[in-house]
């Protein structure tokens, strides 16, 4: 038995048009037969095209050729039967015959290689006509594919049948699968795949394809259409129908919220995430020019949502939260909520627990912040290392104007540190330092930076320590200093040949209006030397020695000074004897409270005095204790001004009130200031 030659993997796929007739009517070759009729081919001098696909890929020589024993013939039913010369054989089951209906039924061999060939490799497998050898069957015109025609193949009257053609083995990188085929006789059946025409009528088998009347047959994959790239770029066509659009009356939107710049919402929203209770003062204040929350512990979870609320807010320009436990989470909360807004101007945290992390975000706040105008960290356990911040926000910031450092663990570096920013700073109108340990080369360090600066008008240097090297740079600062307005040097062991030192800057010195020396150990020496520059000093107005006796001497010394120079100066009496207080509470919270706040309360004093006449009204006395911080009642007003005889409308002298209430003397209104109030 001859055996056509093939390699164990070799895949060969035919593909076939539809025909008149069906296949039952073609003659049944056996496989002698077709290796008798390619033998006589090849001698004849037939070439027949190689398709080879094994699982190791194609089989090459060294030039890139297929190998000489890997081939297979291009076979065709009809050529067969031409050659042989068999008549056609009919159908006798068939009852009817009809040519122009194009279809044909599969032998049982070549249905089961039908579907082997589907089912292996489907239908992506098989080289579709191409668009020329269309038009040109359209156009009546041989395409490039296209076999002779014949009058029994290629046309049945006035229809155009398309010829046969052999489908070629893909190449390796388009066959997903590769599947070994035995060389067994009874597997190397050829292929053939069956392609009805578009007008062509469906026969039986068709249909019962088509309609699942057979489970073998059904499985035959269907032919995919393919869409155009517009179509596949828009996709499925969506109809309405498909959806049901009632899920908006099921889940309605939620209502939107209200634009709240107070940042009410944004409060509320985030204490609910800190999982904090919030504080309705806070809500109720958020509009106001004004917050003060002091002894509230708000500590620093509760400090976050209030930071975050007034990031945005346009109302609020004092903000107050003396003594709330807040630490160094809360402080770099305010902090970043300053670098965002823009309408707070005054910042109090004193008392609070912000240590040298919070500190290092205030100052670096203060080199972007362009609104803050006093920022008071009062008791805050700021160190010297702190300050070196400071030093550089203040060479970059135009727009602070108050700060306060007292009660604080600051020492000469912070002097040190200090001295250089506020040489070059030109906004800074009040300095507090007072209760640190800045002694020594701090204090001188500080005293020189004043050469330079020429915009600070009020310094605190209160109980420190700074002594004969402090007094002797203070002294040659007063020299070219002309801004600086109010001096407190109280409590800093500033001694004789101290005095000596200062007072060769005070004989020259035209700016200073008020300098406090209280409770420094001057003796008799001391006050002495101090009161003979001020008989030729212009613009000295008050000077305090408090905490300090004088002689009967001394007291006549000063009486003649007051007369002469309209210089007002308070002590502790004269011989030991000491001013009779009263002993109403209100007037004794009042005097305490002027006593720790004396550079700002007589600095509103002589704002208030535009005419330095030494006297202020009432109404203006308690309006400056209010702006510094002094709250009292209707009621409480009202008891002050009877336990000192006072009425709103009398003036008082000012630079009595250092000394208490009953120090006071009392001036009454000319006929013209009366008309005005």
């Amino acid at each position: 038995m001859a055996v056509v030659p093939q390699t164990p993997n070799s895949l060969l796929l035919l593909e076939t048009i539809t025909e008149t007739r069906s296949l039952e009517e073609e003659p049944v070759l056996t496989e002698d037969e077709k290796a008798e009729y390619i033998r006589e081919k090849v001698e004849k001098g037939f070439r027949f095209r190689q398709h080879t696909h094994s699982s190791g890929g194609h089989s090459r020589c060294k030039h890139g050729h297929h190998s000489a024993k890997d081939w297979s013939p291009r076979l065709s039913p009809k050529r067969i039967r031409r050659a042989k010369h068999q008549p056609k054989q009919k159908d006798e089951n068939k009852e009817t015959q009809d040519a122009g209906k194009g279809t044909r039924s599969l032998r049982p061999s070549e249905k089961s290689g039908l579907e082997t060939a589907i089912l292996t490799k489907g239908p992506a497998n098989v080289r579709p006509w191409s668009s020329a050898g269309e038009r040109s069957h359209k156009e009546g015109r041989k395409s490039p594919r296209q076999r002779p025609k014949t009058a029994s193949a290629a046309t049945r009257g006035d229809e155009i049948v398309r010829p046969w053609s052999v489908t070629e083995v893909l190449d390796d990188d388009q066959i997903e699968s590769k599947e070994e085929i035995s060389t067994d006789e009874e597997t190397e059946k050829t292929k053939w795949v069956w392609t009805p025409k578009k007008d062509t009528p469906k026969g039986e088998d068709q249909l019962a394809i088509e309609q699942g009347e057979t489970e073998e047959e059904g499985k035959r994959p269907q032919v995919r259409t393919v869409q155009s790239f517009q179509e596949l770029l828009e996709g499925p066509k969506v109809r309405d129908e498909d959806y049901d659009t009632d899920l908006e009356d099921d889940f309605p939107p939620d209502p939107e919220k209200e634009y709240d710049p107070s940042g009410t919402n944004i409060y509320l929203d985030q204490c609910k995430k800190e999982g904090v209770i919030p504080i309705s003062y806070v809500i109720r204040h958020l509009k106001d020019p004004v917050m003060r929350m002091r002894h509230h512990y708000l500590g620093t979870k509760q400090t976050k949502p209030l930071a975050r609320a007034m990031t945005d807010n346009p109302y609020i320009e004092d903000l107050d939260l003396v003594d709330n436990h807040l630490e160094e989470g809360g402080a770099v909360a305010l902090a970043t909520m300053l670098r965002e807004n823009a309408n707070i101007t005054k910042l109090d945290i004193s008392e609070n627990f912000i240590y040298s992390r919070g500190a290092t975000a205030m100052f670096s706040m203060l080199e972007t912040n362009y609104t803050l105008k006093s920022l008071i960290l009062r008791s805050n356990h700021l160190s010297d290392s702190d300050i070196q911040l400071l030093s550089e926000a203040l060479k970059n910031n135009s727009t602070l104007v108050d700060i306060d450092l007292s009660h604080n663990d600051l020492g000469d570096l912070a002097g040190v540190y200090l001295a250089p920013g506020l040489a070059e700073n030109h906004s800074l109108t009040r300095l507090n330092l007072s209760w640190n340990a800045i002694r020594g080369k701090g204090s001188v360090a500080l005293f020189n930076a004043l050469k330079a600066n020429s915009v600070l008008e009020i310094l605190d240097m209160s109980w420190n320590g700074i002594a004969l090297p402090g007094c002797q740079a203070l002294g040659r600062a007063l020299k070219v200093n002309t801004t600086l307005r109010i001096l407190n040097l109280s409590n800093n062991h500033i001694t004789v040949d101290a005095t000596k030192k200062l007072v060769i800057g005070l004989k020259k010195n035209i700016g200073l209006e008020v300098l406090m020396m209280g409770t420094n150990p001057l003796g008799d020496e001391g006050i002495m030397t101090l009161l003979v520059p001020m008989h030729k000093h212009k613009t000295l107005r008050i000077f305090t020695i408090q905490g300090l006796t004088v002689p009967t001497g001394i007291q006549a010394k000063i009486e003649d000074l007051m007369n002469a120079k309209d210089i007002y100066v308070l002590h502790a009496g004269v011989g030991g004897f000491k001013r009779q207080r009263i002993s109403s509470s209100t007037a004794s919270m009042v005097e305490q409270f002027i006593n720790d706040n004396q550079l700002n309360v007589l600095d509103g004093f002589l704002q208030k005095d535009s005419e330095k006449c030494n006297m202020i009204s009432c109404e203006d006395m308690l309006e400056v204790l209010h702006d510094n911080g002094l709250k009292m009642s209707k009621d409480q007003i009202d008891k002050l001004l009877k336990h000192t005889n006072l009425q709103r409308h009398m003036k008082i002298h000012y630079r009595a009130l250092l000394a208490g209430f009953s120090s006071l003397r009392v001036g009454q209104f000319t006929e013209a200031e009366m008309s005005e109030y």
